[in-house]
């Protein structure tokens, strides 16, 4: 193999034990071999950091870089990015898993032209809930759709067609290292920050109606019935992100409907930011609260709430679609269990 990779995986870990093996076994059976995997072992408190060795003393791709403490997602995956040797990159988290042939498709792919972003489609699992499965399995432009310049961004920022999420896509290495921005804050929303400035830059990207990534709903922040004090913390910092944004924006003269679609998108954050709330053990709510008024302000929580709450209740086509979704997940996960347990009970 030459010396410098076709593709850099980058796989940032903390306290993955129970899904890691998982994770790396569907990079080991790519059929594809250019590649390097660089696991960013961010001062896991389990058996992590074994397991990486265990495979990287298996196969020389592997490569693990040791953080002396835990500094968060954000600093791992910016370790992995600077040592990334690799043409294009990719990401990939610890609790998710890279589908068969990902590496060799886009390989071929990226051969049609010169594509900063080849957008690949994801797969969910662990999860029956078709409002999920509609949010990250939707395609919005046919197979093969080649895209430039302030038309990625128009689509992107304006149009809302792709989700903003670093992995399941297949990254030139050059526009990552060259326009990460700085002072990315450690939050849940980091993928949306680096991911806005990477559209904005990219010059050409290859929309593409296929699967590349396996998406664990639940096994990361994401997804949680509950959630502890420390992790409702990182949906709070989010707001770090749209406010630099809107510093973003401005440098670069960008047009005024841009920082109006900045603003709903921020509302929108804050209202999930809510939601996620309920979420804490009630004895923590109450700090919860406390910490959101701190961080986002009275006044900002009380006019996004009543804004975001108006727009809801007063959308028929809200209500209907909410009505559709649980009319589908009764239908197609709960009535047939709900009927085999009965024939059970009957024909016993």
């Amino acid at each position: 193999m030459k010396n410098t990779p076709f593709v850099s995986i980058l796989v940032p870990v903390y306290g993955a034990e129970k899904y890691l093996r998982r994770c790396l076994n569907s990079i080991l059976n790519q059929n594809f071999e250019d590649m390097e995997v660089i696991l960013v072992n961010d001062a896991s408190p389990d058996r992590s950091l074994q397991i990486m060795e265990e495979y990287a003393a298996k196969d020389s791709r592997f490569k693990i870089i040791q953080h002396d403490r835990n500094y968060g997602r954000v600093k791992a995956r910016k370790t992995g990015i600077n040592a990334a040797c690799g043409t294009y990159i990719v990401f990939c988290d610890a609790d998710d898993e890279l589908l068969p042939s990902f590496l060799q498709k886009a390989s071929e792919y990226s051969s049609s032209g010169p594509f900063d972003l080849i957008h690949f489609g994801t797969r969910v699992a662990d999860t029956p809930s078709l409002r999920i499965h509609g949010i990250f399995e939707r395609y919005t432009f046919p197979h093969g759709k080649i895209l430039h310049q302030e038309k990625i961004f128009e689509a992107y920022f304006l149009e809302n067609k792709m989700i903003p999420h670093l992995w399941g896509n297949f990254w030139k290495a050059s526009l990552v290292k060259q326009n990460l921005p700085s002072g990315i804050p450690h939050c849940i929303n980091d993928d949306f920050l680096i991911m806005t400035h990477l559209m904005y830059h990219a010059n050409s990207m290859l929309y593409l109606r296929e699967r590349s990534y396996r998406y664990h709903y639940g096994a990361g922040t994401y997804g949680k019935r509950t959630y502890t004090l420390n992790q409702f913390r990182q949906f709070v910092n989010n707001l770090e992100t749209f406010r630099e944004l809107s510093r973003f924006f401005r440098d670069i003269s960008l047009s005024p409907v841009y920082l109006q679609a900045l603003e709903a998108k921020k509302r929108e954050n804050c209202l999930y930011t809510l939601e996620i709330l309920r979420r804490l053990p009630v004895e923590q709510q109450e700090q919860g609260m406390n910490l959101l008024f701190e961080i986002w302000g009275k006044e900002e929580i009380s006019k996004t709430f009543l804004q975001q709450y108006m727009k809801i209740t007063h959308s028929i086509p809200g209500r209907i679609r909410k009505a559709l979704c649980v009319l589908y997940d009764l239908g197609k996960f709960y009535v047939p269990s709900l009927l085999n347990h009965f024939e059970w009970r009957i024909f016993r």
